[in-house]
């Protein structure tokens, strides 16, 4: 499970990120990151993995996310690149 700081650390670096993956948009969710094409927000699946969620469970909450895209996600989130 991942530890607090590290959550936090991650929460910050989304609104940082624009990719193929995800995006911010003012007229969407007050500009929160949403995954590509949903209004599903980044923070989502980490909540869920903080909860002690499965990846799969969230899939099942959130079936307009797609699970190659997620995972893309929390790559680019534990990315030693990232300093997180």
């Amino acid at each position: 499970m991942a530890h607090r700081h590290q959550i936090h650390d991650s929460r910050r670096f989304l609104y940082d990120l624009h990719t193929q993956d995800c995006y911010s948009n003012p007229g969407i969710l007050g500009g929160n990151p949403v995954f590509m094409g949903t209004r599903v927000p980044m923070k989502t699946v980490l909540d869920c993995i903080e909860a002690g969620d499965w990846l799969n469970e969230f899939l099942d909450h959130f079936p307009s996310v797609s699970r190659d895209r997620a995972i893309s996600v929390l790559a680019m989130i534990r990315s030693p690149h990232n300093n997180i």
